[in-house]
């Protein structure tokens, strides 16, 4: 019954304009879903994340209609709704007008996700975020990549195991082997991996 909050919420105003209809009543309970309803979240993020989906596919953009509740998604952590909200992120980080917002997204998603895992002593294989998300901002920016790869593994612990880091840390090697600015950085990350990852650190 989730869509129904979300028609009514979001594009009810918009159909039978003839006929009187107040939205704001499914807007605060739409807000209040997002942030609380542990029953909804995980379907609403991926309803969304189908909407934007879409919107690539189809050339549209209802996704600005719904952009504002998807946030609130990020609030409160549960490993199925950010797989979705990860899902969504790989597709709208490739836009350009959202790009800066959404990639500080990803930052707070993935520093409460480890948060939220660490305190709570969960051992745990992660398929999401995907490779893509990195690649993405590997081609955006070595910068951007070094940014959230670095706070990523500056946090993480040994009882987190995402699926793609072989990738990501490869993606990590071409950059540390090139570039000059980031000395530092780069060294601070590749201590860490060396710790938590050395078999893949010295791969060829």
């Amino acid at each position: 019954a989730h869509f129904l909050f979300v028609y009514f919420a979001v594009y009810r105003k918009d159909q039978y304009r003839k006929i009187p209809f107040d939205p704001k009543s499914f807007e605060k309970k739409l807000i209040h879903l997002c942030q609380e309803g542990d029953d909804f979240r995980e379907s609403l993020a991926w309803d969304f994340w189908r909407t934007a989906e879409n919107d690539k596919k189809n050339k549209t953009n209802y996704f600005d209609n719904i952009e504002s509740y998807w946030k609130l998604l990020f609030e409160k952590y549960d490993q199925r709704t950010f797989d979705n909200l990860y899902r969504t992120l790989e597709i709208t980080l490739t836009d350009s007008t959202r790009y800066r917002k959404h990639k500080e997204l990803l930052k707070e998603a993935l520093k409460k996700e480890i948060e939220y895992l660490k305190t709570n002593k969960i051992d745990v294989h992660l398929w999401d975020p995907g490779k893509e998300i990195f690649q993405t901002l590997k081609e955006r920016s070595d910068d951007d990549f070094l940014d959230v790869f670095g706070q990523l593994i500056e946090n993480l612990s040994e009882n987190i195991d995402y699926c793609w880091m072989k990738d990501w840390i490869a993606m990590f090697k071409s950059i540390a082997s090139t570039t000059k600015d980031k000395k530092e950085l780069c060294n601070k990350i590749k201590t860490k991996l060396t710790e938590m990852y050395p078999e893949y650190l010295e791969e060829k």
